[in-house]
């Protein structure tokens, strides 16, 4: 499964990358610590005394780094709640599909993911929120005429537990988004031993159906649940004379 072979790289590279940070913060610290002693023991005062300022130098440079990185990740985690995606403002961005048959309102932080999905129509990731969303759209002319929207999420449902080994199906909610019909479902699923937690919404609208498929991981779920529905909630029809 692409989608999650992508995911799991992005962590994985993600964590990796943290923690030969700390690594070479520690090793440098250490190196700092050594440098100042024999400065103050050692009669080689003047290899001792570079290595010290350079070291300091990056000391500094690694708190200031660290420093923005913890004011981004603050800034981050509350940039995009789901009354910002509700009401709009600017920290909320309006993106159709490439299709131009649906418009969302997604948060600025989400950057287009490209590495998702390759036959979706809008793919769409925070990678350090670990919030996912991509949107499929098929035409109604390619299902037997009888065929409800239900029908199609049934469909897209059997997709998704093919590729997992472990899946719990919450229960189903109908609605009105946008004056159209609207199938939401929450899911549980392991895939690749990964834990994933979908919020899955299917769409209907003249002439197409739309699988909407948001997730994140277990531990995130309880920040990125009401972004996703507030996401949701805010998909439109595009006017076709548009």
């Amino acid at each position: 499964n692409k989608e999650m072979i992508s995911i799991l790289a992005n962590s994985v590279a993600y964590q990796a990358g943290q923690l030969f940070g700390y690594v070479l913060m520690i090793g440098t610290v250490g190196m700092f610590i050594l440098s100042l002693i024999k400065t103050i023991v050692s009669k080689e005062k003047k290899l001792w005394v570079s290595l010290l300022v350079v070291t300091s130098l990056i000391i500094l440079l690694g708190l200031g780094s660290a420093g923005y990185a913890v004011f981004k990740t603050m800034k981050e985690s509350r940039g995009a709640p789901a009354d910002d995606i509700k009401q709009g403002g600017d920290k909320v961005k309006v993106v159709r599909t490439d299709d131009n048959l649906l418009s969302f309102r997604i948060p600025k932080i989400w950057k287009q993911a490209d590495n998702l999905h390759e036959e979706a129509s809008l793919r769409y990731a925070h990678l350090r929120g670990e919030q996912y969303m991509l949107v499929l759209s098929e035409q109604k002319s390619d299902f037997e005429e009888n065929t409800t929207l239900r029908n199609y999420a049934d469909l897209c449902i059997k997709n998704t537990i093919s590729v997992a080994s472990k899946y719990d199906e919450g229960e189903w909610r109908e609605s009105k988004v946008g004056g159209e019909n609207m199938l939401r479902v929450e899911v549980d699923a392991v895939v690749d031993h990964l834990k994933i937690r979908y919020l899955l919404a299917y769409y209907e609208t003249d002439g197409h159906f739309h699988q909407i498929t948001t997730w994140t991981m277990p531990s995130r779920w309880k920040q990125s649940k009401p972004v996703f529905e507030a996401v949701l909630d805010s998909v439109e029809p595009v006017v076709a004379s548009e």
